[in-house]
């Protein structure tokens, strides 16, 4: 029911879709089948935002074993963070979920700051000296992968670093509701 999504898409930081009836995997969880509130968003954007949901399963493995899930997420409506920490450090003495979580606190913290604007002559290679930076910030030992996305007006700004990616999706159908893939990072 359309009446249910909040008309006022733009002012949040996150939007949720409502849950799913009959969900009953413990308390209210977003459902990551969803049709956007296009109405509401068409009225009330003027700009491009990040919309997102996120979910995490460790490996049945690595769960069994004791080690903790080293995912971690950053999200605002127009930075997205995802890093997913190597937990071969574990047999080393570093808790693998800890640089995760400090890297991308550190990320957030420069780019809600002035310290994360690019200049006037961007290149974009502002974000990856964002990224060092905030490496140089972090207190945590360990090893990550990260994938950093921002929007600048209408352009999508990306750095990726190890073995993941990006894959930007767009509407194709509205019903049944279809995606499209329009950009992959390497």
């Amino acid at each position: 029911d359309v009446s249910d999504w909040s008309s006022d898409v733009c002012s949040s930081d996150l939007w949720v879709p409502p849950a799913v009836e009959g969900n009953s995997v413990g308390p209210r969880q977003p459902s990551l089948s969803w049709m956007p509130p296009l109405a509401a968003a068409a009225a009330d954007c003027s700009e491009l935002r990040f919309v997102s949901a996120w979910a995490s399963k460790q490996h049945p493995v690595k769960a069994n074993s004791g080690i903790v899930n080293a995912d971690a997420v950053m999200e605002t409506t127009m930075h997205l963070g995802i890093c997913d920490g190597v937990s071969g450090v574990a047999n080393l003495g570093i808790p693998p979920d800890e640089l995760p979580r400090d890297l991308l606190a550190c990320c957030r913290e420069k780019l809600l700051s002035c310290s994360g604007r690019p200049t006037n002559t961007d290149d974009g290679t502002w974000l990856t000296g964002l990224i060092e930076r905030s490496f140089d910030s972090t207190q945590a030992y360990g090893a990550t992968t990260l994938l950093l996305a921002t929007l600048r007006g209408s352009n999508l700004v990306t750095a990726s670093l190890g073995d993941c990616a990006l894959l930007v999706l767009r509407p194709c159908s509205l019903w049944p509701f279809r995606l499209r893939q329009i950009f992959k990072t390497v």
